[in-house]
């Protein structure tokens, strides 16, 4: 799944990417589930639509985090969605790429200009 970071223009300056089971983990974290749950959302092919909506949440805020950066674009987060359209073209040579792996199980790709 991802959330693309556009800048005023509608242009992506950079992006999220999470596996299904970063999503049940670290939406499944947001809302506060039980662990129990988080790991039944992380086994399931899709997470649940709350779950999906708390990691989007997540990305506004590492949007937000973006735009208090001196010199970067004011960006606004896509919801979270699935990886079918087309990514921006910068995707395989990224400026920045930053992969993050859940102890649990899950990854977390972010990706700038």
């Amino acid at each position: 799944m991802a959330s693309w970071f556009a800048d005023e223009a509608g242009e992506v300056q950079a992006g999220v990417l999470y596996d299904f089971e970063a999503v049940a983990r670290l939406g499944g974290a947001y809302l506060a589930m039980s662990q129990a749950d988080i790991e039944s959302q992380a086994a399931a092919e899709q997470p649940s639509e709350d779950v999906t909506s708390a990691a989007s949440d997540i990305c506004n805020t590492f949007a937000g985090l973006m735009n208090d950066v001196r010199g970067n674009p004011t960006v606004r987060a896509s919801p979270l969605a699935a990886f079918t359209d087309a990514p921006p073209l910068w995707i395989d040579t990224p400026g920045t790429r930053i992969v993050c792996m859940h102890p649990g199980g899950g990854t977390v790709a972010f990706l700038a200009r």
